[in-house]
């Protein structure tokens, strides 16, 4: 997971192809999570969400967002977002 947070955050970094920016953050994310980093992983999909609100993967990864929150114990935060799904 290591080698590929570095991969991911290098095709974050240099702004890549647009249509991958998404998958990176989305795999950045996972990797920080997979890497116990559960603050940054958090904050990095919240980064996704906010950016690409109309990708197809959007819906999935909000809900996966609030299971992380609530898992952190950040029931606020999770209401806000699951009210936004729900609006």
């Amino acid at each position: 997971y290591d080698s590929a947070q570095a991969m991911y955050d290098k095709v974050i970094a240099i702004g890549s192809e647009h249509t991958a920016l998404p998958y990176a953050y989305l795999g950045s994310a996972n990797a920080l999570y997979q890497l116990s980093k559960k603050d940054e992983a958090r904050a990095r999909l919240q980064e996704y969400l906010e950016k690409y609100p109309t990708d197809s993967n959007w819906t999935k990864q909000a809900y996966q967002f609030i299971r992380w929150q609530l898992a952190a114990g950040q029931i606020d935060i999770a209401q806000q977002w699951l009210d936004r799904l729900h609006a």
